[in-house]
C-alpha cells in the first residue's frame, strides 16, 4: 500500500467506515450472517415447514386459554397463578425464538421481503418485544415495584396475541384484510 493510500485511509472518519462496513453487509441478516451461511440457510428451511407452523399456531392456541384464564382475583400463593405465570414465561420464549430464527432466515429490517416488511410480523414483533421487557422488568424489579404498575398497562397488549393466528390462517387473513379493505370507503 502507497503512503498516499495510507494517508487517505487514515483520514477516513468513523462515519464513512461505518457506512462502508453497512454497505458491505447490506444483504447480511443483522450484519452478522450472510445469504449463503449454513445457519441461516437452516432456519429458512426450518421456519417454512408446514409442522414448524402447526407448533407455533398450537402455542398461539394454548396462550389464548391462558389468557383467558388470567383473572385480577387469582391469588398470588395460589398454584393456578404459579401455572399462568410459568406458562407465560414459555410462550414468551417460544415466540420469542420463532421471531429470532424467521429474523435470522430472511432478515429482521433489510432487504425486500425482510421479517419487518410485513405488517403483520411489525404487529407481532411488537408483541413479542413487550413481552420479553414485560418478562424482563417482572423477573428484574419485581412486581412490587411502582413502576411494574405502569409497566402493567403494557400487559394488555398480549391481549392481540390471538391476532397472530390471521397471519398464519390465509383464508382468515384475506377476509379480515377485505374487511379492513372495506371499510376505509365507508
Amino acid at each position: 500500500m502507497s503512503s498516499a493510500e495510507n494517508n487517505v485511509e487514515q483520514q477516513k472518519s468513523l462515519k464513512e467506515k461505518f457506512q462502508e462496513f453497512i454497505a458491505k453487509r447490506e444483504t447480511y441478516s443483522l450484519y452478522i450472517f450472510p445469504p449463503d451461511s449454513s445457519l441461516r440457510i437452516w432456519f429458512a428451511d426450518l421456519t417454512s415447514q408446514g409442522w414448524f407452523d402447526f407448533i407455533i399456531l398450537t402455542f398461539i392456541s394454548a396462550n389464548c386459554i391462558t389468557l383467558a384464564m388470567e383473572r385480577p382475583n387469582i391469588p398470588p400463593w395460589s398454584l393456578e397463578r404459579y401455572i399462568l405465570r410459568i406458562s407465560n414465561h414459555v410462550f414468551t420464549v417460544v415466540f420469542a425464538l420463532e421471531m429470532f430464527m424467521k429474523g435470522i432466515a430472511v432478515g429482521f429490517w433489510n432487504g425486500p421481503d425482510c421479517y419487518f416488511s410485513d405488517n403483520w410480523n411489525r404487529m407481532d414483533g411488537i408483541l413479542v418485544i413487550v413481552s420479553l421487557v414485560d418478562t424482563s422488568v417482572t423477573a428484574i424489579v419485581g412486581k412490587k415495584s411502582k413502576i411494574f404498575g405502569m409497566l402493567r398497562v403494557f400487559r394488555l397488549v398480549r391481549a392481540l396475541k390471538p391476532l397472530r393466528v390471521i397471519n398464519r390462517a390465509p383464508g382468515l387473513k384475506l377476509v379480515v384484510q377485505t374487511l379492513l379493505s372495506s371499510l376505509k370507503p365507508i
